[in-house]
This record gives C-alpha cells, sequence and structure tokens, in this order.
C-alpha cells in the first residue's frame, strides 16, 4: 500500500485527528531524549559550539545549492561564514560566498522579527538592518 508522500496529499488535510494514546508514549520518549540531548549539550564549550554551528550553517548552504544544481567553493563559503560568526579562519572569499553567509545568518538570526520590503544593498553587512526595529 502505498501512502502519500506529503502532508497536503493526505485524504483529510488539513482537517488531522490523532490518537493521544498513540501518540503519549512516542512524546514521553522524544521530550526524554530531548533532555539528554539539552545535557550534553552544556557540556560542549563555547568555540566548540561556535564551530557546530558553522559546520552545520556551511552544510545547508552547501546542500541548498546542491539541489539546486550549484557547485560551491566550499572553502570560501566557510571562510566567508567563520569571519561573520567571529571564527578566526585563514580562507579568501568571493563576493558570491560572502552574499550566501549573508543570507544564511539573516534567515538564521532575525527570523522573528517582521520583514520589510526594501532589499538589502550591495556591502551593507547583514541583512538584519532592513528589518523593522520592534
Amino acid at each position: 500500500m502505498n501512502s502519500p508522500l506529503w502532508i497536503w496529499q493526505q485524504s483529510d488535510w488539513p482537517h488531522f485527528q490523532w490518537q493521544s494514546d498513540a501518540l503519549a508514549p512516542l512524546l514521553r520518549s522524544c521530550v526524554e531524549m530531548q533532555g539528554r540531548l539539552l545535557g550534553k549539550i552544556g557540556s560542549i564549550d563555547a568555540l566548540s559550539e561556535c564551530e557546530n554551528i558553522l559546520d552545520t550553517l556551511l552544510q545547508n548552504i552547501v546542500t541548498s545549492s546542491a539541489i539546486e544544481g550549484e557547485q560551491l567553493n566550499v572553502g570560501s563559503v566557510r571562510s566567508s561564514l567563520a569571519r561573520r560568526l567571529g571564527i578566526h579562519e585563514q580562507g579568501a572569499t568571493t563576493a558570491r560566498s560572502e552574499g550566501l553567509a549573508e543570507l544564511m545568518l539573516d534567515a538564521t538570526r532575525g527570523y522573528d522579527q517582521p520583514l520589510t520590503l526594501q532589499p538589502c544593498s550591495p556591502g551593507i553587512t547583514g541583512c538584519s538592518q532592513r528589518r523593522k526595529k520592534a
């Protein structure tokens, strides 16, 4: 039996029902594992945390670009991200890698701020300047 791949392909979309008795043990297990993960994260030093963030953001950019069929200079993108995160890392950057780093950090840092229609201007560091100040 083939079940629909996407949530919007479900026959009862968007009016779902669930069985609390079936979900409760799974949610308890998830919360327990989340607690363990948060405990482990608490033992990571600041530099390791920054490097993990760098690696995660870099992987996101590279994977997203690959989906679009784009080949990136990974070292250049990594250097651009590292510089913006305050991590000292040697490496040449390009205007493209700087733009991708700026875009990713804007998307992940100011996600809870209202957007305006004003686009980023070339040369401005941090697109967050286009967000309305609350």
